[in-house]
């Protein structure tokens, strides 16, 4: 949550006001997580926060509505019991970030996106082997 809240300063200094707003959303849905309260209810209440403040706030085109799109579909699949699949949608789930923070010039941000993308390909490489090594 920390990581997150200082990311979205940030991303405001940055102009990136959705990517802020994203990052803030995820705080209450990382709490909410954690606190084993996240719902449907929940889950629809922070998309529908996301998508509005996008179209509320949004003033970087395409590119502004990257963080509500990724927020939307992590939230659909978060519960995804499958750990190899999880694996996946986090992984999947940095690649579009990558390309915000770097087109922001958030070159720090960039550069650990990829390496969060590397590192998590490679263990869910390792996932994949061992899954397969074991239905053997």
């Amino acid at each position: 949550i920390l990581q997150l809240m200082m990311q979205a300063v940030s991303m405001l200094l940055l102009g990136g006001v959705t990517g802020a707003v994203s990052n803030v959303l995820s705080c209450y849905r990382n709490y909410l997580c954690y606190k084993e309260k996240l719902n449907t209810r929940w889950k629809a209440i922070l998309i529908a926060a996301s998508v509005l403040m996008t179209l509320l706030l949004n003033e970087q085109g395409f590119l502004g509505i990257i963080p509500a799109a990724v927020c939307t579909v992590y939230i659909l699949l978060m519960d995804i019991k499958d750990p190899i699949k999880f694996k996946l949608l986090v992984t999947l789930s940095f690649v579009p970030w990558m390309f915000y923070h770097f087109i922001l010039k958030s070159y720090v941000g960039a550069f650990f996106d990829a390496a969060t993308i590397v590192t998590n390909g490679i263990t869910l490489y390792a996932m994949v082997k061992e899954s397969k090594s074991g239905a053997e």
